[in-house]
């Protein structure tokens, strides 16, 4: 069958006789002549491809190659003979390994001494094989070319199909949606992003035209972002040609989300449709937003107030008295200006340095209560009753920032409630989510607030007092907020219109560690 035995050597001798490291490439020669095997391993014995040896394993028949095929699926390459059993049994072994085996990488190259018995063109266009050889034909150059381009294309195969899998797994870890719809407009991948964007099984979108997507979008409600009118979206394929950035959707059920949308056809004539859950970003664009106006509103009030009394003051004759109201009017708004510029400075910069800007060691609470309470109470001090468990253990905290959040707390529990009233300061050691630390509340009784405005509470320029009478910033409680949250801690408030407000921080200890949950006797969610 060979024309000579000595014909395979490789270009560097040394590399050939060398140990390999690497697995060898498994080739599987399933024919039911022992010669055709023998002849074949002594061919191929010295072999390699690039520095990894050949591997030739042994089968006699066909049902004994499809054993050895379900058993080694990483076999690179078959060299198969057509009749063995019966006629076509190598024909039916191929159809076994594509379809129940479902082995496409495995290049199988077909051999068979009776080619009358499986005439080449025919079986090259029903079967789905990668080369057709006739043993009189089949030299040993020729059976090593058919070796190395197989071996050749099973790597590539299974590079593209390592590449697919990786890409794969990352769509599928993707928040966002991936829907693909081949040439015949019928969903043939999607990830899990698709089906809980469209709140249905992934088995139940596979296979589906893209009226059904199209269907269970119009069931959430779709709409413009804009303008809020429904969205036909059979006209999605012309709607995306011509926005090629993408467009911006609104779902109105069961929650209202907000959805960019884009798409992109393939070579093939398929389509690819990207949807990413904007929601937050839109959230937060609308924040930042309202911020600005907030506080573009917020500075304009007393920038007003002062320019209006200066220029009063500059082009009219004013008694003694009229000029000092005027000027303590402006004392009063220049000082409520500063205030203001003070919080949003400090509120830009915890959020922008976050934890990197806190000054972390160990502290103790009734210091830090200590420094507040001098700081805000001063005559009032007489107000204050305080009751501080003896065994607090200490923090670690950014006392500096700590104080400046007491001391906000404090000036509120001040300014909300008669100047004869009592403020009470309660420390306890508390455990909560697992973790040591102490639960702090600062009571006052106050003019307290209403649930709704209770709600509002931790907003940005949200103010209880509406009248203008008691000076303040709305920026006070978040401020805390955030504060405390970069400290690792909770805030929260308790309330009753008319009867007071208790303000509740609870900070982790320091050296912080998992303890059993005790009873919470003062924590009261509103």
């Amino acid at each position: 069958m060979f024309e000579h035995d000595d014909w395979l050597q490789d270009d560097d001798e040394a590399s050939a006789n060398a140990p390999h490291a690497a697995p060898p490439w498994k080739i599987a020669i399933i024919d039911d002549e022992p010669d055709i095997h023998l002849m074949t391993q002594l061919s191929l014995k010295k072999a390699s491809y690039r520095e990894r040896p050949l591997q030739l394993i042994s089968a006699f028949s066909a049902r004994e190659g499809f054993e050895l095929l379900h058993a080694q699926p990483d076999i690179a390459m078959i060299l198969l003979d057509v009749v063995m059993e019966t006629e076509d049994a190598g024909l039916r072994l191929v159809e076994r390994i594509r379809q129940e085996l479902g082995n496409q990488r495995v290049r199988i190259v077909l051999r068979t001494g009776q080619p009358g018995q499986a005439p080449e063109r025919a079986v090259i266009s029903r079967y789905d094989i990668n080369d057709y050889k006739c043993k009189t034909e089949l030299s040993a150059d020729r059976l090593y070319s058919s070796v190395i381009s197989s071996l050749r294309s099973y790597e590539l195969l299974s590079e593209l199909e390592a590449q697919s899998a990786q890409l794969a797994s990352i769509i599928q870890l993707s928040a966002n949606a991936v829907a693909y719809f081949g040439p015949d407009g019928l969903l043939a991948y999607a990830n899990q992003g698709l089906s809980e964007l469209l709140l249905q099984p992934l088995e139940q979108l596979l296979g589906q035209p893209l009226a059904s997507t199209s269907a269970a979008l119009q069931a959430q409600e779709v709409c413009h972002v804009h303008t809020f009118r429904p969205l036909a979206l059979e006209q999605l394929p012309a709607l995306l040609a011509a926005e090629p950035s993408g467009l911006n959707l609104l779902l109105r059920r069961p929650s209202l989300r907000y959805i960019h949308l884009k798409g992109q056809h393939t070579p093939d004539g398929g389509l690819v449709l990207y949807l990413r859950d904007i929601t937050r970003e839109t959230e937060l664009e609308r924040m930042k937003s309202e911020f600005l106006s907030h506080a573009a509103h917020e500075l304009r009030t007393p920038i007003v107030s002062i320019r209006g009394f200066t220029e009063l003051m500059l082009h009219r004759q004013l008694s003694a008295e009229q000029s000092r109201d005027m000027l303590e009017t402006i004392h009063r708004q220049s000082l409520r200006l500063s205030d203001l510029v003070s919080d949003l400075l400090d509120l830009a910069k915890l959020e922008a340095d976050g934890a990197t800007s806190l000054q972390l060691s160990q502290c103790s609470l009734p210091q830090c209560l200590e420094g507040a309470v001098q700081s805000i109470l001063g005559s009032e001090r007489g107000r204050l009753s305080l009751q501080l468990a003896s065994d607090l253990a200490p923090l670690e905290a950014d006392a500096a920032k700590l104080q400046q959040a007491l001391r906000q707390i404090l000036s509120n529990a001040l300014l909300y409630s008669a100047p004869d009233s009592p403020i009470v300061i309660t420390a306890v050691a508390q455990a909560r989510h697992a973790q040591t630390g102490l639960q702090l509340e600062i009571r006052d009784q106050g003019i307290g607030m209403s649930p709704e405005q209770l709600n509002h509470a931790f907003e940005r320029f949200y103010r209880a007092d509406t009248s203008g009478h008691l000076p303040g910033t709305g920026l006070g409680l978040a401020l805390v907020k955030e504060i405390i949250g970069l400290l690792g801690g909770e805030v929260w408030l308790t309330s009753q219109l008319g009867v007071g407000t208790s303000v509740f921080v609870w900070l982790p200890t320091a050296a912080s560690h998992p303890a059993s949950s005790t009873p919470n006797s003062i924590h009261t969610t509103v």
